[in-house]
């Protein structure tokens, strides 16, 4: 993928009646090329941060994926806001019916997914949990947990490689590999400020942008 200029995904309530799911084109060397026909892809987003990947699976070396080729995994309004769906998109721009991946009765949010479309990472049972889970939902395992005293863990964002992610912990960003195990400690980016939101990685993961 070119990191200078493409495609981009986010929610937001364009029309005044609902979030929803948009694409529109992004040019980093002149953003104000940027942010110009936008396209609803789903609606009802809720809850929680759209993010989107590769549809099918795909390995290092291969072509750059196209539009068709695209995976959203959000939270769905329209069926369950609680639930995090995926949908993927069409040869002609459209979206697939989304399909709920996730059953269980906790609450969850912030779905990332890795850009080889395998892995997705989201926040549980209000913020107690970091899942993981293959893109289908299955295989679905806590990777972090709270420690003592702690009262959040939220908005992980996995690597485009899907080797490392990025969270928030009480506020704090933190780093780990996917093979760490849930007991393991963090890797501390930034501590202190109490109010780290939205980090991510770039596309090459040489940096971490967060609010």
């Amino acid at each position: 993928l070119d990191d200078t200029a493409g495609d981009m995904f986010y929610s937001a309530n364009i029309t005044g009646t609902t979030v929803s799911v948009w694409q529109t084109n992004f040019d980093a060397v002149t953003p104000t090329q940027s942010n110009g026909a936008k396209f609803e892809r789903t609606n009802g987003e809720s809850d929680g941060l759209a993010n989107w990947g590769v549809s099918p699976i795909v390995v290092a070396g291969k072509a750059a994926i196209g539009l068709e080729q695209t995976r959203i995994v959000f939270n769905n309004a329209d069926t369950n806001p609680n639930q995090i769906s995926r949908a993927d998109i069409n040869e002609d721009g459209t979206a697939t019916t989304p399909i709920q991946i996730t059953t269980s009765s906790t609450v969850k949010a912030n779905p990332s997914l890795a850009g080889n479309g395998g892995t997705i990472l989201y926040d549980d049972d209000n913020q107690k949990l970091i899942n993981k889970m293959n893109h289908d939902g299955s295989g679905v395992s806590t990777i972090v947990t709270l420690g003592e005293g702690e009262t959040t863990l939220e908005q992980p964002n996995i690597s485009s490689d899907g080797r490392w992610y990025v969270f928030v912990r009480e506020g704090d960003l933190k780093i780990r590999s996917i093979l760490s195990a849930a007991t393991d400690p963090d890797t501390s980016l930034v501590t202190g400020i109490g109010n780290a939101q939205n980090p991510c990685f770039n596309p090459d993961m040489t940096q971490i942008v967060y609010s």
